[in-house]
């Protein structure tokens, strides 16, 4: 997988919960479709060791020459190497976060864990995770969830992979401690997203019940499948039914002109685009890659795609092309950008230098949802377009 320690993963494990407990079928019909890693899964492995690292040296938990040792090896791993900066950043943020949830920063927790396995084989067959940290305080439990990536935001509100290793650490330590709430954070460096979501004790556990009800559904196969927004990361997607119904039920939405469609039909659609999009992408893929595999998809075809040219060997055609073409028309000069210059120094050294000439010009208007936390779109004023010269 890569250069740092994987984890195993159940079946019905706390990061695809949001998707199991929607739609039951959906654990057993994955298990027909390889998990592949990806660069990106690799990045946060070697991200979440780095911090953890660094959680357990703040917190005096590691010894200095065995966290010297294992720092050395987080350090040398190719993907730590492509961005240390960024990495290095993220991490101390991660490390900053966990702090700022304490009642009192200049003394550790009574009761801190990193990286700890928890069980919930109470509610979920074969039920186990890890979680990335989390500390007790009087009667509050709370956990907090590193992510690394920067695709989707991910918010703490009823978050049942964090749920469910609430469920765990209840199991394990109520004889210990007299839990009354809990308390959930994302930490999401990358997209600056750092929020909190704070249950009682009694709603987890209610949660917990009804998680009893659906779990042994998802672990035999059975139940319903539903298809919704919780289907981004099913690897079953492209031959699921339920996918495909809901394409088909567009035709059901439209009840009027039936040339034209009114704004409610619009309405309905778009809401349905974003992930009819994606699963349509993931059908062709599927397809795709099957007929790699020498299955025959009737009606279509593996072809070669667009190619472009290229020198077989570029320093020998420089070195011809420079005795025929002058050497500032051959070659272009152009600055890194403004991204790479901030990389190279550092954001601490960046914004010393550079806060008064570095401004964010007013991005493209895109089309969202109304509950997006961003403002609506404001058209500039010609004076806006003379401010920043």
């Amino acid at each position: 997988m890569g250069e740092t320690e994987q984890k195993t993963h159940s079946l019905l494990s706390p990061s695809s919960a949001h998707r199991w407990l929607n739609c039951p079928p959906s654990a057993r019909m994955c298990e027909q479709f390889p998990s592949e890693t990806s660069i990106y899964a690799e990045e946060g492995t070697t991200a979440h060791a780095l911090g953890e690292l660094k959680l357990l040296n703040h917190y005096g938990m590691i010894k200095n020459e065995e966290y010297q040792k294992r720092l050395e090896v987080v350090r040398q791993n190719s993907f730590y190497l492509q961005n240390s900066d960024e990495m290095e950043q993220c991490t101390d943020f991660y490390l900053t976060v966990v702090r700022s949830l304490q009642n009192d920063q200049n003394k550790n927790p009574l009761f801190l864990q990193v990286e700890e396995e928890v069980n919930f084989n109470e509610y979920v067959p074969d039920g186990h995770g890890t979680a990335d940290c989390f500390f007790v305080e009087g009667t509050t439990l709370n956990i907090i969830d590193y992510k690394h990536g920067k695709g989707v935001l991910v918010e703490a509100t009823y978050n049942p992979q964090l749920m469910l290793y609430a469920l765990g650490i209840y199991l394990e330590y109520n004889w210990l401690f007299e839990f009354k709430n809990i308390k959930m954070t994302i930490c999401q460096p990358r997209l600056d997203n750092v929020n909190s979501f704070q249950v009682t004790l009694n709603d987890l556990l209610k949660f917990g019940e009804e998680v009893k009800r659906v779990a042994p559904l998802a672990w035999e196969g059975k139940g319903n499948l539903s298809a919704g927004k919780w289907c981004k990361f099913c690897r079953a997607k492209a031959v699921c039914s339920a996918q495909a119904e809901r394409v088909n039920l567009i035709k059901d939405k439209i009840n009027n002109d039936p040339n034209c469609l009114s704004y409610a039909e619009l309405t309905d659609i778009l809401n349905d685009s974003e992930s009819m999009i994606d699963y349509l992408n993931s059908v062709r893929a599927y397809a795709l890659n099957q007929i790699l595999e020498g299955v025959e998809i009737n009606g279509y075809k593996c072809v070669e795609g667009r190619s472009r040219r290229i020198f077989r060997d570029e320093v020998q055609a420089l070195k011809i092309a420079s005795e025929l073409i002058p050497e500032n028309e051959l070659y272009e000069k152009k600055p890194i950008s403004l991204t790479s210059i901030e990389k190279k120094l550092g954001k601490k050294t960046f914004n010393e230098k550079f806060s008064n000439l570095v401004y964010s010009p007013k991005g493209s208007p895109t089309l969202a949802k109304e509950d997006d936390k961003r403002p609506s779109y404001i058209p500039n004023t010609p004076e806006d377009d003379f401010k920043n010269l």
